[in-house]
């Protein structure tokens, strides 16, 4: 895309999520031969300008990428605080692995304990 192709995708969690408009091309809906052409005969009659497609994959820069991790760890850091958190670690095994801390930036050393 960056290059101002469009694509065809298998329906792949993630990979099928970059592919959200019709400048980025076609997630394959039929994962078969047959399936495959009529997507690719739908993509080239008219395929999409070069220069959408390529707007289109500017957004997925480094910067927005770590952003997004960014906030995706400060989350699950938040969820991992949460008193529901606390109640099903009381109900675990004594041999469960319980904690996993995970900040903005790195998983702290020792963050992996066994109670």
């Amino acid at each position: 895309m960056a290059c101002g192709t469009a694509v065809v995708v298998s329906p792949m969690d993630g990979i099928a999520d970059i592919v959200a408009t019709a400048e980025a091309g076609r997630i394959l809906a039929d994962v078969t031969p047959s399936g495959l052409a009529l997507v690719i005969r739908e993509l080239l009659a008219p395929p999409p300008s070069r220069a959408a497609t390529r707007l289109y994959a500017e957004q997925f820069d480094w910067q927005s990428t770590t952003d997004g991790q960014l906030r995706c760890s400060t989350n699950l850091g938040t969820a991992l605080e949460s008193p529901a958190r606390s109640h099903a670690r009381s109900l675990m095994p004594q041999d469960t692995l319980v904690d996993l801390a995970i900040t903005g930036d790195a998983v702290r050393p020792g963050a992996l304990a066994y109670r």
